[in-house]
């Protein structure tokens, strides 16, 4: 055998080696504790998401007619379901399996209080999912100041500017009936 061959061959073995060293760090990195925190805080931010959407639905129903409030509102509850897909899709990304696209115990907590709050009228409503989507941007904050990969903070950061774009729609549809 000539050294050239020997050489190429070395070469190949250290690259295989290495990227099986690579490999198993990519393993070891998915499965650390920044990883672990991802997937924690994608799956409550997809539930609170969820609860928001049916929370959402509930406020169009006691619109009483057809106008700017209810066309926003559908505009609100699209963008939560982009949101609902987005993180979904992040968080098998991230092996873990999303919430099931049902209210939970925190849901049914959200739509008693802007039921009791709708008893009011329409601008109760208006101020009860005001006051979730201000709770819900609270969370989608707290989970940026978290240790979470690039790519989720990423999709956190644009959903945190869709809730803020919400609350200003709110206060402006509250601001006008005051």
């Amino acid at each position: 055998m000539n050294k050239r061959y020997i050489r190429k061959n070395l070469a190949i073995f250290i690259f295989l080696v290495i990227s099986s060293l690579n490999v198993g760090y990519v393993i070891y990195a998915a499965n650390g504790s920044a990883t672990k925190n991802a997937a924690s805080t994608i799956q409550n931010l997809t539930k609170y998401e969820i609860d928001n959407f049916f929370l959402i639905r509930q406020c169009y129903e006691n619109v009483d007619k057809p106008g700017l409030i209810k066309n926003d509102l559908s505009l609100m509850s699209e963008d939560c379901e982009r949101n609902i897909r987005e993180l979904s899709d992040l968080a098998l990304r991230y092996k873990v399996q999303p919430p099931v696209f049902k209210k939970d115990y925190t849901g049914f907590l959200m739509e008693g209080y802007a039921a009791i709050r709708a008893g009011l009228g329409e601008a109760g409503a208006l101020k009860a999912l005001h006051t979730t989507n201000t709770y819900i941007l609270k969370q989608y904050r707290n989970a940026l100041d978290k240790n979470l990969p690039v790519e989720v903070k990423d999709i956190i950061g644009r959903i945190c500017e869709t809730k803020k774009r919400h609350l200003q729609i709110l206060e402006g549809h509250i601001n006008a009936r005051n």
